[in-house]
């Protein structure tokens, strides 16, 4: 099976000292797995894609904030 990388970025900024947010984007290129690969695992070996499933979905986008007090 040929490799599959994929690439997940990360945004963060300081709105004030105690207040942050962060602009999380997984698989940013949006690349799709080879195709054997969403067959599933088969016998005691586990493929890529069940260790790293946010990656089969596409790309995907999470905004986090927090606050200090």
């Amino acid at each position: 099976m040929a490799p599959w990388w994929v690439i997940n970025s990360t945004l963060g900024y300081d709105v004030t000292q105690a207040f942050h947010v962060n602009l999380i984007v997984n698989n940013v290129f949006d690349k799709q797995p080879p195709f054997p690969a969403l067959a599933g695992a088969q016998g005691n070996f586990t493929l890529a894609t069940t260790q790293y499933f946010p990656g089969i979905i596409g790309r995907t986008y999470m905004l986090e904030a927090s606050m200090h007090f």
